[in-house]
């Protein structure tokens, strides 16, 4: 485990071994999904649906984020989402800044978190489908905001 005052590894390739080890340590698979917020939704029932794209550009995109992310020098957070029985959905959250970093309790440092207990994912890999269901979210979400008044 990384020590909490630490800087970030300098690749995601090396900070993914690190969390690969806190996920074994939490009952998580862990091969690792890396995914970006817009890829996932929580559908009525409760699971997890994660829209599939190429698992190369997934990569490719996590890259560069935590890239950037080492560049602001706030920390980054590595976090598991949810999980199908292979691989642990993640996502790389960087702070916007010093305050959201103190929030977060990141500390220049890097950070992973995962639920107690796996929340099941399921993907979507037809992107009609996708786009769909991520406008039924949408819509429910858009029912709750002018029904509570936020």
């Amino acid at each position: 485990m990384p020590d909490l005052e630490s800087a970030p590894p300098s690749t995601l390739s090396e900070a993914a071994q690190l969390f690969a080890e806190y996920l074994a340590t939490n009952a998580y698979p862990t091969q690792i999904r890396w995914i970006t917020p817009t890829q996932i939704l929580q559908a009525e029932n409760g699971i997890y649906l994660v829209h599939a794209v190429s698992s190369l550009d997934a990569l490719t995109e996590a890259e560069n984020h935590y890239a950037a992310g080492l560049k602001t020098g706030f920390g980054i957070l590595l976090q598991a989402l949810c999980a199908t029985d292979r691989e642990t959905i993640a996502e790389i959250y960087i702070p916007s800044d010093e305050s959201d970093a103190k929030l977060n309790r990141i500390r220049s440092s890097l950070k992973f978190t995962c639920p107690g207990s796996i929340t099941p994912a399921s993907y979507v890999h037809n992107s009609a489908e996708w786009q769909r269901l991520k406008s039924e979210a949408d819509a429910r979400a858009k029912a709750l905001r002018a029904t509570f008044g936020f």
